[in-house]
């Protein structure tokens, strides 16, 4: 199974989900697709952010929250990161920055080598 997301969704459903898929006995394999800006939050100045989804949208000084939304960032993915090693499920972090194919062929190759 091969899931291609952002993942920005009830994390817990989603876990919940792949682990009932490893359960089943299916190779599972989690691809997380993400803007190189929600990796780096490079945002300078005010800014007004709007949430594709909702419209919902949020004005700020970006300088004043980077280092509180890395560290939540980095928290977010790595329970991801962490959950797929515990059930044995793969899980690789692609920038949309990098050639799509690029980044499934590197990530082929190195996992042709584990097995």
């Amino acid at each position: 199974m091969l899931l291609l997301s952002d993942l920005f969704d009830d994390q817990a459903a989603v876990l919940r989900g792949l682990h009932r898929l490893r359960f089943r006995g299916h190779d599972v394999v989690v691809i997380q697709v993400l803007d190189e800006a929600e990796v780096t939050f490079p945002f300078r100045g005010p800014m007004i952010f709007a949430d594709p989804e909702s419209a919902e949208q949020v004005r700020t000084d970006p300088e004043a929250i980077r280092a509180a939304y890395l560290e939540r960032f980095g928290k977010f993915v790595g329970r991801y990161r962490s959950e797929c090693l515990k059930m044995g499920a793969d899980f690789v972090q692609v920038n949309t920055a990098m050639p799509f194919d690029k980044a499934l062929s590197a990530f082929l190759t190195e996992r042709k080598q584990r097995f």
